[in-house]
């Protein structure tokens, strides 16, 4: 997949820019015995930091909590105004209250504790909170390009400041040691052992809106938004998850249609629980079948974490109101299985084990489709509804993998939840395009209509 990458693409989201930025865009905010170094975003004025970090930071134990500081004088581009906004702390590397107090005047700390065991540690302020795994994977993508920028790939940690309900799996497949809080860093990384180590590099997470899994170049007609970045990431992280996935969901990992079988309710059921249109089951017999002559087995239906039995949106947030409806269509009108998840209650592994084996992907547009195509490849198709005036779509995302890609707009999805109903022959007609050919026309990324955009 690197080898198909266009100039155009290398240039504007490969590792040659962040390169750039690191290597040109790099300035001392703060100096002395420690050491901050900040490398700036090029396209804001005054110029924010993309991600900070430090050398000879003092990881110290106080109380329940474990404290970073930076013996060293501020410099004048410390006080540019709106300098460190995008990482996330309200008070710019200073929060008793979250553990962190980078800035301190003091000379230098006397003794000098010995150094960590860690060669780098992350902080990250991570996104995760909201349990949106297009979020995690964008903060996992940062912390990825920080540790390669860096050179700390080898024994590293990552501390996360406001965990909420990150998830666990992506961080561990890229840090040897993930500590979910620092009050558990503070017990496990100093129970009998000195208060104070010295660590080589602590690295300050940015907001998660500049990874990679974000930006797209649609200027250019040769970028279909294929990433090095993305793709060098995945590759990296797929041997972990798969072998958590491996030993933590056995039978979801060697038969996914047994797996579906003993977990799933074999019809739509009524209102119950926390997501009726979650784990259900149409035409399970037939999953067995193709995925033996397949290898993919099933249409996996991602249903959005606010959507009602009925279809009708409990909340606001691009909803198919009739998803009830086209779920029990498309099981009697076409051979295949159709399942349902609603990724916002699935485990992280779980959903990536599904998506694996189906055949096709289909739902709204939103975090559950760009979490899901990172896991898609050739054979498979992510058929995505895309609602009016965005807030975008995921076509270079399937692409980048190998996955085939169509776009169905949602001409009554509009307004400010972005819900509507779909036309159930039009969703009929194009999936049954994958099953029905091997090879067949993909929407083509930049003709997607630009209503769809921008919202």
């Amino acid at each position: 997949l690197r080898n198909e990458l266009s100039m155009c693409e290398k240039a504007s989201m490969g590792w040659e820019k962040y390169r750039s930025w690191y290597k040109d865009r790099r300035i001392q905010v703060c100096k002395g015995f420690s050491n901050i170094y900040c490398i700036t975003l090029p396209y804001h004025h005054p110029s924010r930091a993309f991600f900070c970090y430090g050398t000879n930071i003092i990881e110290q134990k106080e109380t329940s909590s474990i404290y970073w500081k930076a013996y060293c004088q501020p410099t004048a581009k410390w006080s540019q105004r709106g300098f460190l906004d995008e990482l996330g702390i309200s008070r710019p590397l200073y929060s008793e209250g979250q553990g962190i107090n980078i800035i301190t005047n003091t000379p230098h700390p006397t003794p000098i504790p010995a150094f960590g065991k860690h060669n780098f540690t992350y902080l990250a302020m991570t996104d995760c909170k909201n349990a949106n795994p297009a979020h995690c994977q964008a903060d996992g993508q940062v912390a990825y390009i920080i540790k390669t920028l860096l050179n700390a790939d080898k024994s590293s940690r990552v501390v996360l400041i406001q965990p909420g309900k990150s998830e666990a799996y992506t961080w561990r497949a890229l840090f040897s040691y993930v500590r979910m809080n620092v009050e558990e860093a503070s017990e496990m990384d100093h129970e009998g052992s000195e208060s104070s180590v010295r660590l080589q590099v602590v690295g300050l997470s940015p907001g998660p809106m500049y990874s990679p899994h974000w930006q797209a170049n649609r200027d250019n007609k040769s970028c279909e938004g294929k990433s090095e970045v993305l793709i060098t990431y995945t590759h990296s992280i797929l041997p972990s998850l798969l072998l958590n996935l491996r030993k933590e969901y056995p039978l979801l990992y060697r038969d996914p249609c047994g797996w579906i079988s003993r977990e799933f309710n074999p019809k739509i059921p009524g209102i119950v629980g926390q997501s009726p249109l979650h784990r259900t089951v149409l035409g399970l017999n037939k999953c067995t079948e193709f995925l033996k002559d397949q290898g993919k087995g099933y249409i996996l239906v991602l249903s959005r974490q606010n959507q009602g039995s009925t279809g009708v949106a409990l909340g606001s947030g691009r909803t198919i109101t009739n998803l009830n409806t086209i779920i029990g269509s498309l099981s009697e009108k076409l051979n295949r299985s159709i399942v349902t998840i609603n990724p916002g209650y699935e485990p992280y592994l779980v959903q990536m084990g599904l998506v694996r084996s189906a055949q096709i992907v289909f739902g709204m547009h939103g975090g559950a489709l760009w979490g899901a195509s990172r896991w898609m490849g050739k054979g498979q198709t992510l058929v995505e509804v895309l609602p009016i005036l965005g807030p975008g779509d995921t076509c270079m995302k399937a692409k980048m993998f190998g996955a085939n890609y169509l776009a169905l707009v949602c001409k009554t999805c509009r307004g400010p939840h972005k819900s509507g109903h779909l036309d159930l022959n039009k969703v009929l007609s194009i999936l049954q395009t994958p099953l029905k050919q091997i090879e067949f026309s993909n929407t083509r990324c930049r003709d997607i209509p630009s209503m769809t955009r921008g919202g």
